[in-house]
């Protein structure tokens, strides 16, 4: 019976880790054919109860990957208190997806890695989206 709350114990902060954070509203925007730069925007909410800090992210179709805010300001780190949420999104923070490996295509899949000061770090699928053809009348 130890044996078994003992095992229970060790495997409960996994599993409340891996519930902490929420990722909604993530998706790429499809870069002009020439760019070698795209950006990406996600919506974090820190379930936990503690404080996550972000302190970097890696993308599997980008040489190098950056959090930045407005006016391409690149970010250290990112805060979300507990209990509360981050927004990247169109004309405020992003992550900037810079050195493209290939051409993205819509209905392509980005891989992002978060990497986070404790803990496991954060996987996330992003689906490439053509923003112009969701805008046109």
């Amino acid at each position: 019976m130890k044996r078994w709350i003992l095992v229970v114990l060790c495997l409960l902060p996994v599993w409340v880790q891996a519930e902490e954070v929420e990722v909604r509203d993530a998706w790429v925007r499809l870069p002009p054919p020439v760019a070698d730069t795209a950006a990406a925007y996600l919506r974090l909410i820190n379930h936990g109860g503690r404080e996550l800090v972000l302190l970097g992210v890696r993308a599997n179709v980008a040489g190098e990957a950056m959090f930045h805010g407005p006016g391409m300001r690149p970010l250290g780190t990112v805060r979300i208190p507990a209990g509360g949420e981050y927004r990247f999104a169109p004309g405020a923070a992003h992550v900037m997806l810079m050195k493209l490996k290939q051409p993205l295509h819509a209905g392509d899949s980005v891989h992002l890695v978060l990497r986070r000061a404790k803990g496991k770090p954060i996987q996330v699928e992003l689906p490439v989206r053509d923003m112009r053809r969701l805008e046109r009348p």
